[in-house]
């Protein structure tokens, strides 16, 4: 009985990892950062956040610390170096068919693309670009290109992929005639569960064996 309930406790751990989002933040405003996620846990964030500057941090006591364990570490990799080694000559290695090759990557992508469409979810919080520039016959050409460009990218992601979030108030295409340049306030995310990436992974991988067990 308690075995049962370790497996079943187990396998209900797995089911819930799978079911865990895996997400990508893009945002947009006077400077571009990217964060991801698994869950609501950010595993990685551009640009870094910067470090707070502590006073502690230059104190005398620190600065020797600090230059100790630089001359460690200097002592360390000098004492590594070791004289080169007299290269021998390698057997050629066989060619790979450059057609194979390419022909595999096509496959590989033919699963993984059509895999990461059918299930990616994209979710708008924000998307505002003011077109501006010096001159208003050429605001008035940038606004109809950038206008035209979103309205395409939109339909696009909506017949490729699970749309949500997206609410048409909230994303704006407009001309400012005082304004010099183009301007925006950009606020997407992109996300896959955990179980539907290691499905297409899966599948790539099945089709990768498949390629060669016909060789």
């Amino acid at each position: 009985m308690v075995a049962l309930c370790i497996i079943g406790a187990v396998l209900l751990l797995l089911i819930l990892v799978t079911l865990l989002p895996i997400s990508l933040s893009v945002k947009y405003r006077d400077e571009f950062s990217l964060t991801a996620k698994i869950g609501f846990i950010p595993i990685k964030k551009i640009p870094s956040p910067k470090k707070k500057v502590k006073i502690s941090d230059y104190s005398v006591k620190a600065i020797k610390k600090r230059r100790k364990k630089a001359a460690k570490a200097k002592a360390k990799a000098e004492k590594k170096k070791t004289p080169p080694t007299p290269q021998t000559k390698k057997a050629p290695k066989k060619k790979k068919n450059l057609f194979d090759t390419l022909n595999l990557i096509k496959e590989l992508l033919g699963v993984i693309i059509p895999g990461v469409w059918g299930k990616l979810k994209i979710k708008a919080s924000k998307i505002s670009i003011t077109v501006g520039s010096e001159d208003a016959a050429k605001t008035a050409l940038l606004f109809s290109a950038v206008n035209n460009g979103v309205a395409g990218v939109l339909a696009y992601l909506d017949n490729a992929s699970k749309i949500k979030g997206f609410n048409r108030s909230e994303i704006s295409v407009r001309a400012d005639f005082l304004a010099e340049n183009i301007s925006a306030d950009i606020d997407v995310s992109f996300s896959l569960r955990i179980g539907q990436i290691l499905k297409i992974l899966f599948d790539a991988a099945l089709k990768y064996v498949k390629s060669k067990i016909k060789k």
